[in-house]
């Protein structure tokens, strides 16, 4: 079980004080966190105080890896996670790295460019193309 001074040290933005939150399983919550009945959270994961997440996350399951939103400006692949900046100008280039096919290289290049434009349509993007023009 998580102790609050343990959460604190993984987690040192939290307060000093666990007065405003709850114990709840191994791990803790905000006082005014919910979560839907079948959902969990990891043992060592937070969300932020006033955290709303309001629709689900793009996941594109890739032929090597899965590409996915992974909150603000950033963007995952396998276990690789970069701000989206990076990855349109990488993204090749590092699937190169990692062995990919030609054929692959192109597909996560087009993963990552439908992850941008998925993040402009709701406003996460930092991308240069405002969500008015993209």
């Amino acid at each position: 079980m998580a102790t609050w001074n343990k959460m604190r040290q993984l987690h040192p933005t939290l307060p000093e004080s666990s007065n405003e939150w709850r114990q709840v399983g191994s791990g803790w919550a905000h006082k005014t966190a919910t979560i839907g009945q079948r959902a969990s959270i990891g043992q060592w994961a937070s969300v932020g105080d006033g955290c709303t997440i309001d629709r689900t996350p793009i996941y594109i399951a890739g032929t090597r890896y899965p590409s996915f939103w992974a909150g603000g400006d950033m963007v995952g692949s396998g276990c690789i996670t970069k701000p989206l900046q990076w990855w349109l100008a990488n993204v090749e280039a590092c699937a190169r790295h990692h062995g990919y096919t030609t054929d692959q290289q192109r597909e996560y290049q087009l993963h990552v460019e439908h992850i941008a434009a998925w993040m402009r349509l709701y406003g996460f993007a930092n991308d240069r193309k405002s969500k008015s023009n993209g």
